[in-house]
């Protein structure tokens, strides 16, 4: 991530803000955990069939979240990642199925406060 995008997230957060989903460039990002709050720096990125110049991604891997909100506060957050399938349709998949992109996210996120854990088939954030 770019240093503004972390010091609009950070002053969002200090403003009032439970949560930050950015959304960029079409690749993973870390997550970080600003004041106990969770930044998700690319929060949603679900199916990208072109890179730029029209052409194809080869090893597209995505990922989306999952929030669960209890009287009015966050109380549990999961990834799963997603990739094209052969008919070029967008699959959820497994962490597991991705080790090379959970193993970075898991690692990068670290450096920046976010302790994620494998539960299941997804990645939780411990907040």
């Amino acid at each position: 991530m770019l240093q503004y995008q972390r010091e609009f997230a950070h002053a969002a957060i200090d403003a009032g803000a439970d949560i930050v989903v950015g959304h960029g460039p079409h690749m993973i990002l870390p997550l970080e955990l600003h004041a106990g709050r969770p930044v998700i720096y690319r929060g949603r990125n679900f199916s990208f069939l072109y890179e730029h110049g029209n052409k194809p991604h080869a090893d597209w891997v995505g990922m989306f979240t999952h929030a669960e909100i209890v009287e009015r506060s966050i109380r549990r957050l999961e990834i799963s990642f997603v990739r094209r399938d052969e008919a070029d349709r967008t699959i959820v998949r497994s962490v597991h199925d991705e080790p090379g992109e959970r193993d970075e996210l898991i690692a990068s996120s670290a450096a920046n406060g976010a302790a994620l854990t494998v539960e299941g088939d997804r990645l939780v954030l411990q907040l």
